[in-house]
């Protein structure tokens, strides 16, 4: 007791869910445009974070595209940033790209180990949903899935 105060205790409660993580793809699976724009100077783009309603309504979508692993954001000014669950890579003339931590990206575990030790090596550049249509190939990583290469689904004009 602290000035005549009952101590109070404090419980957490937290909740674990697992399951099995699917067998890697057969082929490469298919990623599509998420509808709204992320804020570049949103601080939550920096760091893991359950603050994911956009990424979240956008993975809905995904859900129901058979064959769909992601959906690939673009910030206020029409530059790429990362998936709702992955950072992006473009091969363009065979020179790897990603966006830049300042377009609104979080600066992923896999991508901090690919720009450290990928060959070829990953340049940081501003890229546009030009590029994404022109890239030669499309590679999405996060730390559960390692590095895999995807398909641009249907983009809308």
């Amino acid at each position: 007791m602290t000035n005549n105060r009952p101590a109070t205790l404090f419980r957490t409660i937290c909740r674990l869910r697992a399951a099995a993580l699917p067998p890697p793809f057969a082929e490469p699976p298919g990623v599509i445009y998420a509808d709204a724009p992320v804020q570049s100077d949103n601080v939550f783009l920096r760091h893991k974070t359950t603050v994911r309603g956009t990424y979240e309504e956008a993975l809905k979508r995904v859900e129901q595209l058979p064959g769909c692993f992601d959906a690939l954001f673009f910030n206020e000014r029409g530059e790429l940033t990362e998936g709702a669950r992955t950072n992006v890579y473009l091969v363009m003339d065979g020179r790897w790209y990603t966006p830049p931590l300042s377009c609104g990206v979080l600066n992923g575990a896999m991508r901090r180990a690919l720009m450290a030790q990928h060959t070829p090596r990953i340049e940081e550049r501003v890229l546009y949903r030009a590029d994404v249509e022109a890239a030669d190939e499309i590679w999405l990583s996060n730390a559960l899935r390692g590095l895999f290469r995807v398909r641009l689904l249907n983009p809308a004009p």
